[in-house]
């Protein structure tokens, strides 16, 4: 699949220079962001281009190159905006930050659209597509380096083992709930089944 659509050729598209001072308008990056994420939910990435985005949202195409260079750009932030801000807890306990990080991930793969986007994500990252590579950088690598500094930052405080491999922790947190997602085998919003899992994580993990 090609996600990047090539810079206009024709000068009708070709953005403006803005007028220095002048505040980007939020309501357009809004209607655009909404737009690609419309536009991919009912027909999937194929179709999808600049022009379509532009059209759905009523703007013009020199608006869209204004503030994003490709439709791969549109599609990231577009999902970034679903995915949230990395919020990294600090409750004091690993118990519980874990718990908090458990749920804002279910909460994320248990939305009606974001949930519906995420198998066809991991499947643009197992094949290394300029998507996938793009969705791995910036929605979910600044996700695992808030959980290892977590996990890292229990490690320091004497409550979890010294010897702890935390790349490998990170992967059994996020591994079960990816696969309770794609074969729909977990109910992934229940906090009773965020406690056991992480409860039985840290079976494995606490310092003696």
């Amino acid at each position: 699949m090609t996600n990047l659509d090539p810079p206009p050729t024709d000068p009708l598209d070709v953005a403006t220079v803005a007028t220095p001072g002048r505040p980007r308008d939020a309501a357009i990056d809004d209607a655009v962001m909404e737009s690609a994420l419309t536009l991919l939910d009912e027909n999937g990435p194929g179709p999808l281009s600049i022009d379509a985005i532009a059209a759905h949202a009523g703007v013009s195409k020199a608006s869209i190159y204004r503030r994003w260079d490709s439709k791969g750009d549109v599609l990231i932030d577009a999902i970034n905006s679903l995915a949230g801000d990395v919020e990294e807890p600090d409750t004091g306990a690993i118990r519980s930050d874990l718990i908090c990080i458990v749920g804002s991930l279910t909460h994320f793969m248990s939305d009606a659209r974001a949930g519906s986007l995420l198998p066809w994500l991991i499947g643009e990252i197992a094949a290394g597509s300029e998507m996938g590579l793009r969705y791995l950088e910036t929605v979910i690598t600044p996700r695992r380096d808030m959980m290892s500094r977590v996990i890292d930052g229990a490690v320091d405080r004497g409550e979890l083992r010294k010897d702890l491999d935390v790349a490998v922790a990170v992967d059994m947190l996020i591994g079960p709930l990816v696969v309770g997602k794609l074969t729909r085998s977990a109910e992934l919003s229940n906090p009773l089944r965020h406690a056991v899992l992480v409860d039985t994580l840290l079976a494995g993990w606490a310092a003696s």
